[in-house]
């Protein structure tokens, strides 16, 4: 359940960040938040 959401939320990021611009900050804006996201719902798991 929770890897489907993430899987989705990191599919529209990249298509949104494609859109947008493609650059270095903006990738590294999403690692980090994907890796944020990663930590909390192992912490709530």
């Amino acid at each position: 359940m929770w890897q489907a959401l993430l899987v989705i939320l990191v599919v529209l990021g990249l298509a949104w960040a494609d859109r947008v611009y493609l650059d270095g900050a903006v990738l590294l804006w999403l690692g980090r938040k994907l890796f944020d996201w990663t930590n909390w719902i192992a912490f709530w798991r």
